[in-house]
């Protein structure tokens, strides 16, 4: 027998404030378990950092014997080392099980619940609109929801070096950790908004709190030049989330702060990173306030150019831009692929 293990319990997928996740990540889970050999079991360890969740999966696998159990990072990283509630949960499992982490993990089986989404999601996702000739207004685009220490430590150094005069910065929610004036609500009018905003969570009638499925307003995407990225985590293995694949979609450089080892993973996929452009951006480094640090020496360094001399750069970065994008469609095959390759592994 084989079953998936989620936050309702066996079988049940789990629930998310986005009825759009909810409904992909039910499709994504039965696509799964078509590709899981019998007498195998998989465990959702997107909330083993809840200890009601934990205390009722412990009770489950009580009633389970000689089954090898996948632990799945999807929709979020893997949280091995997050929390002692984590660490706890996934110690009780290795020691009573042979366990072996698939998803996001670079120790067992790699695929991508975020490449299959935005497969699903494709027309949003590659809108011919995102495809307009820029008119650059920014030097780059940063948005941000929820605030944490990377984006707290990146947002202030952006801004004690005045570099919010040359950029298009979002910041939804309000933090101590912030030190500049706050929040910053982006004003989105495009028609496709327009539903998006019957169903989703609001900041504000003109601005939703979490796009996840197109690139924003086209307004916006068409008139900035580098896109920042600041993904959901810095403390993991490797995750990459939509977040990172909108400026590969949308024709963007960019430069991330993220996990230590996502351009590398990005380069293992042949996806260019652009490190002439962004020499300090692109080091491998451990700290995550010395990869923020080399990302705003970069930004600096953009930022020195007038806007006819970003769309020049622009213009000889094209093919790579079309490149990256070609590469997103590539890595959906190879993503069907990775997926697949579960039943081989049992």
């Amino acid at each position: 027998m084989k079953n998936y293990w989620s936050r309702n319990g066996i079988g049940v997928p789990l629930r998310t404030g986005s009825s759009l996740i909810t409904e992909f990540e039910s499709r994504f889970a039965n696509k799964l378990m078509a590709h899981v050999p019998d007498k195998h079991i998989v465990i959702n360890t997107t909330w083993f950092s809840d200890e009601g969740y934990c205390s009722r999966l412990k009770q489950w696998t009580g009633r389970i014997s000689d089954e090898k159990v996948w632990l799945l990072s999807g929709m979020d990283w893997e949280n091995t080392q997050c929390t002692d509630q984590t660490k706890e949960m996934h110690k009780f499992l290795s020691d009573h099980y042979d366990t072996e982490h698939i998803g996001n993990t670079g120790d067992g089986h790699y695929f991508s619940f975020w490449i299959s989404f935005i497969k699903f999601y494709r027309d949003y996702f590659f809108n011919d609109e995102y495809l307009t000739k820029p008119d650059f207004k920014y030097h780059f685009m940063s948005l941000n929801r929820k605030c944490n220490d990377h984006r707290a430590y990146l947002l202030n150094k952006i801004f004690n070096d005045g570099l919010d005069r040359v950029g298009n910065i979002s910041v939804i929610e309000s933090d101590d950790r912030y030190n500049f004036e706050h929040p910053r609500i982006l004003s989105e009018r495009h028609p496709v908004y327009v539903k998006m905003l019957e169903d989703w969570e609001q900041v504000s009638n003109e601005h939703i709190s979490n796009d996840i499925i197109s690139l924003g307003d086209p307004a916006h995407w068409n008139s900035h030049f580098v896109n920042v990225v600041t993904e959901s985590t810095t403390h993991s293995d490797v995750f990459i989330s939509e977040k990172t694949f909108k400026p590969l979609i949308g024709l963007r450089p960019y430069v991330i702060i993220g996990d230590e080892n996502i351009y590398r993973k990005l380069r293992t996929w042949g996806v260019d990173t652009f490190e002439d452009v962004f020499p300090n951006s692109n080091k491998d480094e451990p700290d995550y306030e010395k990869r923020c640090e080399n990302v705003v020496k970069d930004l600096n360094n953009i930022a020195e150019l007038n806007l006819a001399e970003v769309g020049k750069l622009y213009e000889s970065l094209k093919s790579r831009l079309y490149h990256n994008r070609d590469r997103v469609l590539g890595l959906f095959a190879d993503n069907e692929r990775w997926i697949e390759e579960l039943y081989e592994k049992g």
